[in-house]
This record gives structure tokens, C-alpha cells and sequence, in this order.
């Protein structure tokens, strides 16, 4: 019974073995096969390099709360024991230094189980180009060791994008869909980079809109994550500011281990509830009305504002810019493509540093 219930998952990892294969042998049989540079993932460096990092950024703990529970996280994740669990739980409010934390975690998982690769699975295409950046800032690496692959990725070269869709790099970050892609579906080009997960660390952050809403796909995905930490060694650290345990749902059991204990998870929540202060409005009939309430928060500091449509976003933005032309605005959406996005957001720091505000 054991042995049928495994074969769906062996036969498509041998189909995804396969087509990784067959499309080497096609590709340098017509010339077209290039040798691609062999990146191995330097833990013990990498560790180094990110706890360097850290320490310029931690700041005084007696002086801010929020500080001292970011360098707690950062303690738990960086010093993970040794145990036999496959699947971490780590439990984080937002903006307390999950990326760097889970990144920690998951370098001293590999360290302690001779993993070679690093999957970061964000469900958002909007914030991996964010989190690539700050790898890459963090360890010291260039675009070959660490991976950004998604639909709206802008490669330098033809190259650079044939060697990031293998999945073969040390340090890789993608969308959750591709992910999924990757184990559920059918296609050759979704399921060839199935045999490189053997050996690694899986970062799922935001775990809870992994599947967008459709939940039914959680079981498949948990039978798939217990096959690869039973016989992949694959290790899993299912990271969130409001985790839902999805497998409590099904007749599936993760031991797992929760790195933050819940007390302490429970600490973090109150004081990011105390720490932001809502402030509700009327319901806005007059865009004029929303106009000045920005111009007026913006002599104290820079704003943010956030809309729940892009046209929404374009009208308020072109009436603050005619309407108060001295006014620092900017304008972020997805309809930029990602060269104009960095090009702002590089501009928006530069201003922030010299302290000018800005909306």
C-alpha cells in the first residue's frame, strides 16, 4: 500500500528528472547548450556576512522595544537546535525582521543537514524584487547566487533568464504560483525544475495566501511537502504575521517546531496593536476633501497613501501634483514597469535620506 501510495510522487519526479535531461542534450546537440557557472551555497560565509549585516542595523534595545524584539527573532531564528522536525513555524508580526530572520533560519537548517539550496516562496510579485535586493545586500552576492523569477521580471540578458528558470541557483526567490506550478501541474517547463529541490530549504512566507483563497489545494500541497521531507530532505519554515495552520484542517500531522514560542508571539502582537494608531474617516464623497487631508499630514512628515484601485491611485496623484506643484509626489503602481519602480524608489530614499518629505 506504502509503495502505490508513493508512486505518483517518484514518477513525476523521474518525468521532472527526464525533461531536465532531454533538454540539456537537445540544446548542446544543436550548439545552443551553454555551461552554466556552478555556484555551491556557502553557508558558513553567508552566515557570517548576514550576522555582520545585522549587527550594523541593530540599534539600542534599552531605547526601543521594537528593536529588542527584532534581535530576539533574529537570536531564535540564527540558533535553531539540532532536531529531526522538517517543518518550522515561525510566527512574526510585520516589520519585525522576518526576512533576515527566516533567511538565518534557514542557513543554519542547511548547515546542520547538508542542505545546498535556499527557496524563498513569496505570494506577492511586488515584494520579491524588495527581498532580492536585501539578500543580496546582506550576503554580498550578484544575480547569479541570488535568483529573482517572476512575470514581471526584467532580465539583463537572454542568459541571465535561461540560468534562473532552472532553479538551480544557491539562493532562489519566486512566486507562489510557480511554486505550485512546479508541484501540481503537468507541462514540461513547470515540472523540470522539480529534481533540483532535493536538498533544500523552502521559505514560505505569508504561507497563508499561498494558494489565494483556494484552500481545496492545500492537500495536495502538504502530501507533496511530506513526500519531499521524508525522502528529499527538504526542510519547510512556514513564516507569517497571521499564521493559519491549514494542515490542522486535514487528516495530515507536521510535527512542527515553532521557533518564536507563543508567548512570546503573543507579546509581539500586542505591542504592534499599541504601536499604530487609527485614526477612521467619513466616507470620502469629495476628492478635493482627500487631497488637502494629504497636504496637511505631509507638513509634519512624508506620507504614504494607499489605494484600493489603480485609478483611484492616478486621479488622486495627478490632482495633488497640479494642485500643490512644490509638493515631493511620487507614484508607485504595478502598471510601472519594474526599470521606472527601482527608479523611483531610488530616487524616494535619496530624498528620505537628505530628509525631505514626501507623499
Amino acid at each position: 500500500y506504502k509503495i502505490i501510495s508513493l508512486c505518483p510522487y517518484y514518477l513525476k519526479l523521474s518525468f521532472s528528472s527526464l525533461v531536465e535531461s532531454d533538454h540539456g542534450d537537445v540544446s548542446q546537440y544543436y550548439n545552443k547548450y551553454r555551461k552554466f557557472p556552478h555556484y555551491s551555497l556557502s553557508i558558513d560565509d553567508n552566515s557570517e556576512s548576514l550576522n555582520a549585516y545585522v549587527k550594523v542595523l541593530q540599534g539600542n534595545e534599552k531605547s526601543n522595544k521594537r528593536i529588542k524584539l527584532r534581535n530576539y527573532l533574529y537570536k531564535q531564528c540564527s540558533s535553531i537546535g539540532c532536531h529531526d522536525k522538517k517543518f518550522h513555524v515561525l510566527d512574526a508580526t510585520v516589520g519585525s525582521g522576518k526576512t533576515l530572520s527566516g533567511l538565518a533560519a534557514a542557513l543554519r537548517i542547511c548547515k546542520v543537514n547538508n542542505c545546498k539550496r535556499i527557496y524563498n516562496i513569496i505570494p506577492l510579485t511586488n515584494i520579491i524584487s524588495q527581498t532580492v535586493q536585501v539578500y543580496k545586500k546582506a550576503l554580498g552576492v550578484n544575480d547569479l547566487y541570488v535568483s529573482e523569477i517572476h512575470s514581471k521580471c526584467e532580465f539583463s540578458s537572454s542568459w541571465l533568464r535561461m540560468y534562473s528558470s532552472r532553479w538551480n541557483s544557491p539562493i532562489t526567490v519566486s512566486t507562489g504560483v510557480t511554486f505550485i506550478e512546479s508541484l501540481l501541474g503537468c507541462r514540461p517547463g513547470m515540472t523540470k525544475k522539480l529534481c533540483n529541490f532535493c536538498d533544500s530549504v523552502f521559505i514560505l512566507d505569508e504561507f497563508h495566501m499561498l494558494t489565494f483563497q483556494k484552500y481545496d489545494l492545500w492537500k495536495p500541497i502538504l502530501g507533496w511537502f511530506i513526500f519531499m521531507s521524508k525522502f528529499l530532505n527538504c526542510h519547510f519554515i512556514f513564516s507569517s504575521g497571521t499564521p493559519i495552520r491549514f494542515w490542522e484542517e486535514y487528516d495530515l500531522s507536521l510535527d512542527c517546531n515553532d521557533i518564536i514560542p507563543t508567548n512570546e508571539y503573543l507579546k509581539m502582537s500586542e505591542y504592534e496593536m499599541n504601536r499604530v494608531k487609527i485614526n477612521e474617516m467619513s466616507e470620502i464623497d469629495d476628492v478635493n476633501f482627500l487631497i488637502d487631508s494629504i497636504e496637511k499630514k505631509s507638513r509634519y512628515g512624508s506620507v504614504l497613501s494607499v489605494f484600493n484601485t489603480i485609478k483611484n491611485s492616478v486621479v488622486v496623484y495627478k490632482a495633488i501634483k497640479d494642485k500643490f506643484p512644490n509638493k515631493c509626489v511620487y507614484y508607485m503602481s504595478s502598471m510601472l514597469t519594474p526599470i521606472d519602480r527601482e527608479e523611483i524608489l531610488i530616487e524616494i530614499n535619496k530624498n528620505l535620506a537628505n530628509g525631505v518629505k514626501v507623499i
